[in-house]
């Protein structure tokens, strides 16, 4: 009787002990970040420059060769401020890139959304990655919506997201979960 109680009581410890002991991603990894966030602007348009650091780990680097699609959804957001006063939304847009393997041609495939869907292949996981986490002239507004000498917020965040696996693919391997990963907001203040 006491060996029946045990066993069970012991497999439970046992599994709780390795549950809690494991490190979790954060933990071992560099997180994930928006750097060299930079505004410019063009004769009509606002323009905002960036590189998000750390974003393709190794684990989702191996999925993508197992064939499974990455998406990295940005987030930017205009606001003009006044002191004392609510901030008020000028724009607001949504892109992504997205990056899957072709096996059979030995190619990465990226996607970028606000370049229309551009698609482009890479031979090398690293000229993917960098065309990937590179933001490049991300048109956020025109000129003509912004009042000179007034004060303005960029914010900006990025998620990252295997896209879900095929039908019945879970069932046959439910050890293998989703990492969905967001960044902070980051903040740029300038006056136009």
């Amino acid at each position: 009787m006491k060996i029946r109680f045990f066993m069970p009581l012991a497999l439970f410890c046992f599994f709780s002990c390795l549950l809690f002991a494991t490190p979790t991603i954060a933990d071992t990894e560099e997180k994930v970040t928006l750097a060299e966030l930079t505004l410019s602007n063009s004769d009509k348009e606002l323009l905002l420059f960036g590189v998000l650091q750390n974003g393709l780990r190794a684990e989702i680097a191996e999925s993508l060769q197992s064939g499974i699609s990455i998406d990295f959804s940005f987030f930017v957001e205009l606001y003009k401020t006044t002191e004392n006063w609510p901030r008020e939304l000028v724009s607001s847009l949504t892109f992504k890139h997205s990056i899957n393997y072709d096996t059979l041609r030995d190619a990465y495939i990226v996607t970028l959304e606000e370049k229309d869907n551009r698609t482009t292949r890479f031979s090398s996981l690293f000229e993917a990655q960098e065309a990937l986490e590179r933001l490049n002239g991300i048109v956020v507004t025109e000129l003509s919506q912004l009042i000179p000498e007034q004060k303005y917020e960029i914010q900006i965040r990025a998620e990252l997201a295997q896209k879900t696996m095929a039908l019945g693919v879970n069932n046959i391997l439910p050890l293998i979960k989703r990492k969905d990963v967001k960044t902070k907001w980051q903040n740029i203040i300038f006056s136009y």
